[in-house]
């Protein structure tokens, strides 16, 4: 009996060490689509420009939140917010040291400027 609970545990351990490094690869995926999609944006409107917000949405996907000042449209997406549920559940999740990228659009909806940073 004491045998099948040592495998028990032994097993329903390596299941959750499993999910954590699946967490964690599906941030680093997210964080790195971020950072890739601001390099993106930049080159493009360094060269020709032309971006609205349709090709953003296709490249980095739904923003997370948009705030609208003085007529400009501010797009924000946080890797913060690809932290899994299991991270959670542990208190592993941090709510410093994330990639963040922000897109401002004017009142035409075309890009005019894109940030991007650690918090």
């Amino acid at each position: 009996m004491r045998k099948k609970i040592i495998i028990l545990v032994v097993i329903l351990l390596a299941l959750c060490a499993g999910e954590l490094a699946r967490e964690k690869g599906m941030y680093i995926v997210q964080q790195r689509k971020f950072e890739a999609s601001y390099w993106a944006i930049d080159k493009q409107m360094r060269g020709d420009g032309g971006l609205n917000k349709k090709d953003i949405q296709k490249m980095v996907g739904p923003a997370e939140s948009a705030t609208t000042e003085a007529g400009h449209e501010l797009w924000h997406w946080s890797a913060q917010n690809s932290q899994g549920r299991l991270w959670q559940l542990l208190r592993l999740a941090t709510d410093k040291g994330h990639y963040e990228l922000d897109v401002e659009f004017d009142k035409e909806n075309q890009v005019v400027n894109v940030y991007s940073g650690v918090n």
